[in-house]
């Protein structure tokens, strides 16, 4: 029971959502706690959490690169959600450590659904993407290279080639 009351501490805090979506500094150390929280039992699968991803989002758009580590948990979590958003503030923070584990999300089927869009307050209408589309994302940002193919499949394939070429390379 105190494990269940620990992860869910500020699973429908509005103040807190509303403060990470307005990456407000000052929220810095409750982001770093909400995206810590260990996501990997079969109950975050279908979780409605609206908290971790702009939690990882704001660590992000404020640049907080020691946080890296805790974002990092984000991409072994059962939903998918945030994982896709774990990648994304990597990619931001520019997190080469993560490579391997990005690469991993390669694989990753699972579709997620931009949260502007799911409220209905997106300018235009945005389709579900992959996990892996955010995965290709950050490993571009990390990298500082661009993907090459035409399908998804080449994509992901590029960037496996990519990985083996660059592992241990320091890029």
């Amino acid at each position: 029971m105190e494990e269940a009351r620990k992860r869910s501490r500020y699973a429908d805090d509005p103040f807190v959502r509303l403060a990470a979506l307005m990456a407000i500094p000052e929220g810095v150390s409750l982001y770093r706690e909400v995206v810590s929280r260990d996501q990997t039992d079969w109950d975050w699968l279908n979780r409605n959490d609206r908290l971790t991803a702009p939690c990882a989002r704001a660590l992000a758009q404020l640049k907080v690169k020691e946080a890296a580590a805790n974002v990092r948990r984000l991409l072994r979590s059962q939903n998918a959600r945030n994982r896709a958003a774990g990648a994304e503030a990597l990619g931001e923070l520019g997190d080469l450590a993560s490579v391997p584990a990005v690469v991993r999300l390669l694989d990753d089927p699972f579709e997620v659904e931009d949260e502007h869009a799911r409220m209905g307050t997106g300018y235009l209408h945005q389709p579900k993407r992959r996990v892996w589309d955010a995965a290709i994302q950050a490993l571009e940002k990390i990298s500082g290279t661009k993907t090459e193919g035409a399908t998804g499949a080449d994509r992901r394939a590029f960037w496996r080639a990519w990985h083996e070429k660059n592992r241990g390379a320091g890029k």
